[in-house]
């Protein structure tokens, strides 16, 4: 434990894109200094859901979504010559609020 208390939902430290899901009503936002993709209702603006994995390496850049597949791209590292990601399928994070 490091006696430091993970952010908030709803909290951003460089918000640093969006991507919007109209099938599901879904805003999602890179956090880029928290790591995390925090998942919003798009409608009332209701916190849904965070996306956080220790693969993130604390740093997300960008999300964006692709309608025609159904899954969220997320990068990692947009430094360097070679960009580093991964996709999600939105099914596995979309839920109801």
């Amino acid at each position: 434990m490091t006696g430091i208390d993970p952010p908030a939902p709803g909290t951003f430290k460089i918000p640093h894109s969006l991507a919007l899901n109209d099938a599901y009503h879904r805003l999602y936002v890179a956090d880029r200094e928290n790591g995390r993709i925090q998942c919003f209702n798009a409608t009332t603006g209701l916190f849904h859901k965070e996306i956080s994995l220790p693969e993130f390496e604390g740093r997300v850049f960008a999300v964006d979504f692709d309608k025609r597949h159904g899954r969220l791209s997320v990068a990692l590292d947009i430094r360097s010559s070679c960009v580093s990601g991964f996709f999600f399928y939105v099914h596995a994070c979309a839920g109801r609020n």
